[in-house]
């Protein structure tokens, strides 16, 4: 902890992906009510919505593999934060299926992008013997207050309705 609390470049991208496990990927808890109640469509419907998010981060890790230099990383996550944000919101205030499909393959784009280039910056600038622990606390953030982000998302979405809660 201190270790990582030292080097701002460290605590900010374990931070953002705190940031991004609450309220970026939460999402995809009230995703079956926002399919049915949003988009008026089906079972079949949230498959497809799901597929096409599945695609969305196939394509942003085929984009990463091949396309992102290093000294680039933190510019590409720079804009994938934005881009991502605005991608959901867009998301959580369309009515056409066809345009939420789109914009589930974007959100899929965006979440591989950010979730592997935090990654990646975090184990390319940590000393080898910080390593492990710092992955941890990245683990920790990333996936171990995701479900306070549902929670969140569920409370909002019933009481202010699905599009602002994803909002």
């Amino acid at each position: 902890l201190k270790y990582a609390a030292g080097n701002r470049e460290l605590s900010g991208l374990i931070l953002l992906s705190l940031a991004f496990s609450v309220f970026g990927i939460s999402y995809a808890t009230v995703m079956p009510a926002f399919v049915q109640n949003n988009l008026q469509q089906g079972a079949m419907a949230y498959g497809w919505v799901n597929t096409a998010t599945g695609f969305g981060a196939i394509t942003g890790a085929f984009f990463l593999a091949h396309s992102v230099s290093h000294g680039r990383r933190g510019q590409w996550l720079s804009l994938t934060n934005i881009g991502f944000s605005l991608v959901l919101v867009a998301f959580a205030f369309t009515t056409s299926y066809p345009l939420a499909l789109v914009l589930a393959y974007g959100l899929g784009i965006g979440f591989m992008v950010q979730y592997t280039t935090i990654n990646t910056l975090l184990q390319t600038r940590v000393a080898d013997e910080f390593r492990g622990r710092v992955m941890g606390l990245y683990t920790i953030t990333f996936f171990g207050f995701a479900p306070f982000g549902n929670l969140a998302i569920g409370a909002l979405g019933q009481q202010y309705g699905l599009t602002f809660a994803m909002t």
